[in-house]
């Protein structure tokens, strides 16, 4: 068996070593510990990726809300003359689509109920009334505007339907064929007209066209058509 022995002079040796150790260590500075948060520079730099994202992407959404506002209401507009149309051959009677200028509704008895009233649809009773609103004004955003194909804001053309289904100007005889509405937006650069027209009284067609200088022509183009 084998026995090691340690003298004192080893162990004040070691505990000597020891100490030297622990006090070079304490000699070493303590590295800088870094707190919570963002330092100036990793707040500005986040700031300006921020303003560059919003700036690419406020654009894209307020064209893409625009857009959507100009379909939407050019369908309302569809819908409303089509109402027209397939009231006058139920009823066998006489109903007008509304223009949102009353010098373009007439003075006659639809003419007069119409108003101002840009969208609504009314007809004649047997009595040659008018009769209550057969359909409401179409609601525009604020954010549009109607034209009359020269980007004035004007108005769009209100159409008299007989009980044939065939439809004319309130002061006309024959078949409309031409521009019903132009609907505008300045917010946007591109796509910024929805036209509506109608060919000899019945057919309706809608498109959209960019146009920053004017609006939709009078008679509907051949892009159009295609």
């Amino acid at each position: 068996m084998l026995i090691t022995t340690v003298s004192s002079q080893q162990v004040t040796i070691f505990t000597q070593r020891e100490s030297n150790m622990r006090k070079e260590n304490s000699d070493k500075p303590t590295p800088p510990c870094r707190k919570n948060g963002f330092t100036l520079i990793e707040m500005l730099v986040t700031l300006v990726v921020a303003s560059i994202t919003l700036g690419i992407a406020i654009p894209s959404f307020t064209h893409l809300i625009t857009s959507n506002s100009l379909a939407v209401t050019t369908n309302a507009y569809v819908s409303a003359i089509n109402t027209a149309r397939v009231e006058a051959i139920k009823l066998n009677r006489t109903v007008q689509f509304c223009s949102n200028l009353a010098a373009n509704n007439g003075s006659k008895t639809l003419g007069t109920a119409c108003g101002t009233l840009a969208g609504a649809v009314f007809s004649t009773t047997a009595g040659g009334t008018a009769s209550p609103a057969i359909r409401t004004a179409v609601s525009v955003p604020s954010e549009l505007e109607m034209g009359d194909g020269n980007n004035s804001g004007a108005a769009m053309q209100a159409l008299l339907y007989n009980g044939s289904g065939l439809a004319t100007t309130p002061s006309g005889a024959l078949p409309y064929t031409g521009l019903v509405a132009d609907i505008y937006s300045n917010r946007i650069s591109s796509n910024n007209h929805h036209c509506i027209y109608m060919t000899t009284g019945s057919v309706l067609s809608s498109c959209t066209i960019t146009q920053n200088d004017g609006g939709c022509p009078a008679l509907e183009p051949k892009s159009c058509q295609n």
